[in-house]
């Protein structure tokens, strides 16, 4: 198997969380990512799964965009010193 980039590994912990959700548990040692695919390949609504990891995935970008850059101060707060 070929390395997972970042964005895969991310989205394999969204599901494994909605997974645990709904009671499926993961053991703590072993190849983690490998054990959630192979949950995620024998979940009947695999569909559906895909499709509520997709909704967290751009909800967390979303909402990654609002946040302040840091660049900009309340007016009238003084500068970093």
């Amino acid at each position: 198997m070929k390395p997972l980039s970042e964005r895969a590994k991310k989205r394999l912990r969204i599901a494994a969380g909605l997974l645990r959700k709904q009671g499926v548990r993961f053991a703590k040692d072993g190849d983690f990512y490998g054990l959630v695919m192979k949950a995620i390949e024998s979940h009947a609504a695999k569909d559906q799964l895909r499709e509520l990891v997709d909704w967290v995935e751009a909800y967390d970008a979303a909402s990654d965009s609002e946040k302040p850059s840091g660049g900009s101060r309340p007016r009238g707060e003084a500068p970093r010193s």
